[in-house]
């Protein structure tokens, strides 16, 4: 997180344990990273009630290789 709590930035290397097709990323644990992050910055900016994905779509329109 930013000093000015403006910016979070997260540097994810998935490897080649987290792979749906050979060499490419699974889709669900891209969803679980961003469901995660976005969580981290509901709460980091300073909501003080729980709070909960009801629902999540993601649209895939390229691949992330796992290397």
């Amino acid at each position: 997180m930013s000093e000015d709590n403006q910016v979070l930035v997260a540097r994810i290397l998935p490897g080649k344990f987290l792979v749906g097709h050979p060499g490419i990323v699974h889709g669900g644990f891209t969803a679980a990273v961003l469901d995660n992050l976005l969580g981290t910055l509901y709460f980091l900016g300073g909501s003080k009630k729980m709070g909960f994905t009801a629902n999540l779509t993601i649209n895939v329109r390229a691949s992330r290789s796992a290397s």
